[in-house]
């Protein structure tokens, strides 16, 4: 059967966006290594285009930098790695985060983590993605994340699911709220752009089933307790909220007056059905001092030179300073540690000035929006390296490199 690159590639890339969220039953009933796997399909994939096609999309003018830059910190990482002292500032180890493999190198575990979703960015970035692409990947990521939630719930120690909810509603049990409950900002997002497209059928019945699984994930990520998930997800419904302020989406306006409603007299019943959650608490009396301390500590931590030299490749290996950017400048220095980020803070910059060109377009919007999830997400953690975030930490700059060079090929 001939596989054709353009729709069969972009399949593989929705099945591991499915797959992903479902990490730890994923790795139970295939294999740990089922990304690596997707890897090695990617690679195939981009070999059978044709050397010129792959040329020309590196090298268009408006992405060759990020293309440059995210090719460039991995050959850092290989050099950094042949001169690490392995110092451990925190004296932590894999064994405390591998369930398998855990006498792997360090050095190749944080190679891998680095690289392990290149694959996909370079292969989206060379096919391009239309409009009706994109919209295929807001849709997986907004549909999953409903059946990721009650996988997970499922999957914790004791209880019936119902239960589990009910214990999770009054603050009884523990969520990651800094792991998993973050990568669901990213389908808030889609849920959000999803409510903002035009469908020809069933618009009624679309837009209250998108409405349902918005408040349910909503709900979750409220009930975590997880601060910086909700911070940003207010920010989305923001962004798009004004976004439709005008008398000619007067019914977009009315799904989210629907939906802060409903929200808030859900809550009035479930507090009163099941009793104050008081790890909510922290939402408004929280610790942003001890984690502004962290931080502080991480940095105190370097002499000099390591802000240049960075400690070495292994220095952190596990938690650290709950700071992807200070994580990298322990490990690498200031210099490596801006090349790592570069691309990030490049495309936003760019994709802000396209979006501000280009206001009608919703598809623009949606990509500004996506790669803010990364560096938004390096602030409270490792978005780039968590099992559950990492994935959407590419895929909105892969995107954005797919979305420019279709534009660039249609000449839009």
């Amino acid at each position: 059967m001939k596989i054709r690159l353009d729709s069969d590639g972009l399949y593989f890339v929705l099945i591991l966006m499915a797959l992903v969220p479902l990490h730890q039953e994923v790795i139970q009933l295939v294999s740990y290594y089922y990304r690596e796997i997707f890897n090695m399909v990617f690679i195939l994939l981009l070999f059978m285009y044709r050397p010129y096609k792959v040329y020309k999309s590196i090298f268009n003018r408006k992405v060759y930098i990020e293309f440059l830059f995210l090719l460039l910190f991995p050959l850092i990482i290989v050099v950094t790695a042949m001169f690490d002292p392995m110092v451990n500032l925190y004296g932590d180890n894999l064994s405390e985060i591998l369930a398998a493999d855990k006498l792997v190198n360090p050095k190749l575990y944080i190679f891998r983590n680095a690289v392990i979703y290149l694959p996909m960015l370079l292969y989206i970035g060379v096919r391009g993605l239309s409009p009706s692409d994109i919209n295929k990947i807001a849709g997986v990521s907004a549909l999953i994340a409903p059946i990721s939630i009650i996988v997970y719930i499922g999957g914790l120690d004791g209880y019936s699911l119902i239960s589990k909810f009910e214990r999770l509603i009054t603050g009884q049990i523990d969520v990651e709220y800094n792991s998993y409950v973050p990568y669901l900002t990213f389908s808030i997002l889609s849920t959000l752009y999803l409510l903002e497209l035009n469908y020809k059928k069933y618009i009624l019945l679309i837009k209250m089933s998108l409405m349902s699984l918005l408040m349910f994930v909503s709900g979750f990520i409220f009930y975590s307790s997880s601060r910086q998930s909700i911070l940003l997800a207010v920010f989305y419904l923001a962004v798009f909220l004004v976004r439709n302020f005008s008398i000619y989406r007067l019914m977009n306006v009315a799904y989210y007056v629907i939906f802060f409603v409903t929200i808030y007299y859900s809550y009035e019943f479930l507090t009163m059905e099941f009793g104050e959650n008081r790890k909510l608490m922290k939402l408004t009396v929280g610790s942003e001092l001890t984690r502004f301390d962290i931080w502080v500590k991480g940095i105190s931590m370097l002499n000099a030179s390591d802000f240049f030299t960075g400690s070495g490749l292994t220095s952190v290996m596990v938690s650290g300073p709950h700071n992807d950017f200070i994580r990298w400048l322990q490990r690498v220095g200031l210099i490596f540690m801006f090349i790592s980020f570069y691309p990030y803070f490049s495309v936003l910059f760019k994709s802000f000035f396209d979006f501000i060109s280009f206001k009608q377009d919703k598809v623009k919007l949606y990509i500004l929006c996506a790669v803010i999830f990364t560096p938004y997400h390096s602030i409270f953690g490792y978005p780039r390296e968590d099992a559950y975030q990492a994935i959407w930490s590419f895929i909105g700059i892969a995107m954005w490199l797919g979305y420019c060079n279709y534009r660039r090929r249609n000449a839009l």
